[in-house]
């Protein structure tokens, strides 16, 4: 059975490419040895409703993109994300180099749901 190397989604034979994020399915995922990332600095992506970012978080999760959700607003908002009605979605500028294309293509799906950043309008 094939498998999608970023979603880790198992498909039945015949299928070549992920539903979710497109990519090529190969035969058995690689054991993961997580080696410890560089840090890298972080760029806002975008901003809107709680539910749609948390729901972008989700998406680029199962693609294999790591995400921070935080409340946006006042700065005592921060410590009370629940009373924050806004969410911000920031990346690491390296995870937004390297997938700038699938996130545009997710970036069309929400249409005017989410304000993106010009991280995005590049």
């Amino acid at each position: 059975m094939p498998f999608c190397p970023n979603c880790k989604y198992e498909y039945e034979a015949g299928v070549d490419r992920c539903a979710d994020c497109g990519a090529p399915l190969v035969e058995r995922l690689q054991e993961e040895h997580p080696q410890p990332r560089p840090e890298v600095p972080l760029v806002k992506l975008a901003e809107g409703l709680r539910p749609m970012v948390e729901l972008l978080a989700d998406i680029l999760r199962k693609c294999g993109i790591e995400s921070l959700v935080r409340a946006a607003g006042p700065a005592w908002m921060y410590e009370l994300p629940a009373l924050s009605p806004q969410a911000e979605i920031l990346l690491r500028s390296d995870d937004l180099d390297q997938n700038r294309d699938l996130i545009k293509q997710e970036a069309e799906r929400f249409g005017d749901h989410i304000i993106w950043f010009p991280a995005m309008r590049d």
